[in-house]
């Protein structure tokens, strides 16, 4: 699930997904760079280069949903999955909304592509490009109601009743279009409630709320057993006083690794030392110290490792009568960890 919300005075995306990169802008290739760096075990330069040119102008292009329902060809499987492919073009080359879609434009015909494509950048801009192997179809961040864009795993423009996440769909909206309203969505809002919400559309209600014992059936929920990250970019939009530099440094990438209901988030930020050490794979077979953690308690949420064992939730896990659930205790935790780092960053205080 990935949503772009445009603020008054910043925008930000979310995503529940498996990974997301900082986008690059500049001729150099800072993202072989990084590659290189990463696979050397440099960690702290390789997030330098990550971030290199995003420094510069903050296009953000990782923000991509597999669509299900936009391909209309017969473009063999194996020519495919080129996504990552046009991702890494752009960060390469990109630095505005706009220039995504001259690149869309000049990519050879079939792109091997099906997909959601999300872009900001540090202009304020945002957009949405429903992208097949053939064509796009943009919509745009400025035209969008309550200036928000919600996708999953189907394209709007694609065949009607075919993809997936029409129910996780269903359930953002849920949430979110009452706190726009309030002007209450925030990254605190994103990471603490709407990647940790057992929320249903079709039942109407939080099969997760209550103090019960008991089982609950993981479909459709925001958060999934194979959700392995939650990422809110926060952006900086560029003033009198602010050139677009200076706003994309003010970039924070919100992270929290591992089964969301279960992640420590952390702020991730421009500069060799932007990324915290427990972020790092400095642990064995290249594991990272707060993905491992979220492991672990996902396996006692899922405590049945056999059989169709990942599809059973044990609720007290979550929420329970001593307040000891991941749910109860977790967000509260990272609640503070949002207040300590906006408290020394006067630029990232919430207006």
């Amino acid at each position: 699930m990935a949503i772009i919300r445009n603020l008054v005075y910043y925008f930000i995306v979310f995503i529940v997904i498996s990974f997301a990169v900082s986008a690059l802008a500049q001729e150099r290739d800072y993202y072989i760079e990084a590659e290189q760096a990463f696979q050397r075990c440099e960690y702290a330069k390789a997030a330098e280069l990550y971030r290199a040119a995003y420094v510069i102008y903050g296009i953000e292009t990782d923000i991509h949903r597999p669509s299900y329902n936009l391909k209309d060809d017969k473009v063999h499987e194996k020519d495919m999955d080129k996504e990552r492919i046009v991702m890494s073009k752009a960060l390469r080359t990109c630095v505005t909304v706009d220039d995504f879609a001259n690149l869309l434009d000049s990519l050879p015909r079939p792109m091997g592509v099906e997909a959601n494509f999300g872009v900001i950048d540090a202009t304020g801009a945002g957009a949405y490009f429903e992208t097949n192997n053939h064509s796009y179809i943009r919509i745009d961040l400025a035209d969008a109601p309550d200036h928000m864009l919600v996708r999953t795993n189907y394209s709007h423009c694609g065949r009607p009743n075919e993809g997936y996440g029409f129910v996780r769909e269903a359930n953002a909206l849920h949430l979110l279009k009452p706190a726009a309203e309030k002007g209450e969505v925030t990254p605190e809002f994103l990471t603490e409630t709407l990647s940790r919400t057992f929320y249903h559309d079709l039942m109407g209600k939080d099969m997760a709320e209550g103090l019960e014992e008991g089982w609950i059936i993981d479909q459709d929920f925001i958060p999934r057993f194979k959700s392995c990250a939650t990422i809110v970019i926060e952006g900086a939009v560029p003033t009198e006083q602010k050139s677009p530099k200076d706003a994309a440094a003010d970039y924070v990438m919100w992270t929290g690794l591992g089964y969301p209901p279960c992640a420590d988030i952390y702020a991730v930020t421009e500069g060799p030392d932007g990324v915290n050490p427990d972020l790092r794979g400095t642990q064995a077979n290249g594991h990272s110290k707060a993905s491992d953690l979220s492991k672990k308690r996902r396996n006692e949420v899922f405590p049945k490792h056999y059989g169709n064992g990942d599809k059973y939730i044990r609720l007290s896990t979550l929420r329970n009568p001593k307040g000891t659930g991941y749910l109860q205790v977790i967000p509260a935790q990272n609640l503070e960890v949002y207040r300590k780092f906006r408290n020394c960053h006067p630029s990232r205080q919430l207006k």
